[in-house]
């Protein structure tokens, strides 16, 4: 899913107690986090720089 803001998103998540994956660089391209429920599912949150 993507997000303008990964770091807004996590804590959203983690202040109603979903706990989430760490912050991860994608090169230059953006961040990303992923976040996995009780049965091993899992959704990536990224954020993607702008061009420059």
């Amino acid at each position: 899913m993507a997000v303008s803001n990964v770091e807004e998103a996590t804590s959203a998540l983690e202040a109603r107690g979903i706990a989430t994956g760490p912050i991860e660089s994608e090169g230059r391209a953006g961040q990303k986090a992923v976040v996995l429920d009780p049965e091993g599912n899992s959704i990536a949150f990224i954020e993607v720089n702008g061009r420059t």
